[in-house]
């Protein structure tokens, strides 16, 4: 490490000088000199809505939940409905929770991966093996301890990316969504499915499965009656097949799969028709498919929608977050104002962080650490203490714990200065070099290999070139 000082002059000096492409590859021999460092992921303030039950991880790391528990997915121990929001036992220092129908999976800060609730009727949907009921468990394979990266769940199988880039699949397995033959109707723990190719990204439809390697490159399994493994057949296959290559992202719902291409188009599949529909053609940066409907944001912060197998049109400006569930989709704005978009977009809040609906129920962050909820409340999911429905938010809790301030979400904005240019290929510079000052080292890894390194340098300026 003692030539990272004056490599550092040298790089900055040829950076300042001209953005040729002679000076940026002697910016890339001089990064190759330097040691790649592992990144730890955290987030604070998460939010989450199940099936008539909502989530919620404080600042501090605590989770809290509240709603229907009759299949024990509040984690108390119990099964009684709670109306106003209750502490799981045990769980503190978590990062990220994700639900399911009748469960909830929580990632804890050290990335190990946690579950309560219903496991399927011996489909092992959470990974505990064969009990149908969990009361609260961590979740690992049957030879080691896993660190989760990213997970994704659907009706009744789940997908898992470590923090290695490995992939591990369990649930039903009826037709072969966990990449094994139906003949094996489900697998309860965690099993090892790809280990030769690092996994950056993994999406889970009702009963298929798809995943992208740090390579880009598609691989997709399971039912194909829908075209959705986008294979140009409507065969199913039992084992990963591949699919595309230059892919930087996939998300699924139901019977539907849409996929972003590294030069940012978007496509989706085709029913009936066996073939892939571009739907949008570059700088799409999120893309979220609910009860067969298309929500797309691009570079520019446009939000873009339709039915999925329809044409696009634009929706609203200035949007950087989307979340949708069933008939319901809400789209946070730049300028922190939360506004309901499934049909004509109407504003909803201000000053909001976050937000989370079950199509049913929705529950909103704001920058100031005041939860509000509204919608459906037959089980007490919106915490205020009653079952009555509510048609507008109320306010149920604050967070006393101040809220970080909030980061840039565009890829590649390392340097959380709202743009992607040469001052990001610095910060990821600096995280390499340990300077890692006012830069969160997981922003650092752009290209999703699970560390920060060269690589990421060349997916800055593969964004930067667009």
């Amino acid at each position: 490490m003692k030539n990272v000082i004056p490599m550092k002059a040298k790089t900055k000096a040829a950076l300042a000088s001209a953005m040729s492409i002679h000076s940026t590859f002697r910016y890339l021999l001089a990064a190759l000199l330097l040691t790649s460092v592992g990144i730890q992921q955290m987030s604070a303030g998460e939010i989450a809505t199940g099936e008539r039950s909502s989530y919620w991880i404080k600042n501090d790391g605590t989770l809290w939940a509240w709603g229907r528990n009759q299949n024990y997915q509040l984690g108390t121990g119990e099964n009684k409905t709670h109306t106003e929001m209750v502490q799981p036992s045990g769980m503190t220092d978590c990062a990220e929770v994700i639900t399911c129908v009748n469960g909830v999976f929580i990632i804890k800060k050290d990335r190990t991966l946690w579950g309560f609730g219903y496991n399927g009727n011996k489909d092992g949907q959470l990974g505990f093996g064969e009990d149908v009921i969990k009361r609260g468990a961590q979740i690992n394979s049957s030879t080691k301890q896993l660190y989760i990266k990213q997970l994704a769940t659907a009706n009744c199988h789940t997908l898992a990316v470590t923090t290695d880039g490995e992939l591990y699949t369990w649930g039903k397995n009826n037709y072969g969504q966990l990449g094994e033959d139906p003949d094996i109707d489900h697998i309860s723990r965690p099993r090892l499915r790809v280990s030769g190719e690092k996994i950056s990204r993994v999406a889970v439809g009702n009963e298929h499965s798809l995943a992208v390697t740090t390579k880009g490159v598609l691989y997709a399994w399971g039912r194909n009656n829908n075209g959705q493994l986008c294979d140009g057949t409507a065969d199913d296959f039992y084992t990963p097949k591949l699919i595309d290559t230059d892919v930087s992202d996939v998300v699924a719902d139901g019977d539907w799969s849409a996929i972003v291409m590294n030069d940012g188009s978007l496509w989706v599949n085709r029913p009936r028709q066996q073939t892939k529909k571009r739907m949008l053609t570059g700088g799409i940066k999120q893309v979220v498919i609910s009860s067969g409907h298309l929500y797309a944001i691009d570079n520019k912060n446009v939000l873009w929608s339709s039915p999925i197998n329809g044409t696009p049109a634009k929706v609203l400006d200035g949007v950087k977050k989307i979340s949708a569930c069933g008939e319901l989709a809400f789209a946070i704005k730049t300028d922190g104002t939360l506004w309901s978009v499934h049909d004509i977009p109407t504003m909803v809040l201000d000053n909001v962080s976050k937000v989370s609906t079950s199509g049913e129920h929705t529950i909103a962050l704001k920058k100031d650490g005041t939860l509000w909820t509204w919608g459906k409340n037959d089980s007490g999911q919106l915490g205020d203490g009653h079952y009555y429905d509510q048609p507008s938010p109320i306010q149920i809790a604050a967070d006393a714990t101040p809220e970080p301030a909030e980061e840039s979400d565009i890829t590649g904005d390392v340097n959380n200065d709202g743009k992607v240019n040469v001052g990001d290929i610095m910060a990821v510079i600096n995280i390499m070099a340990g300077q890692t000052s006012g830069l969160n080292k997981s922003k650092g890894d752009v290209n999703n290999d699970g560390q920060v390194n060269v690589g990421d340098v060349m997916a800055i300026i593969n964004i930067m070139a667009r």
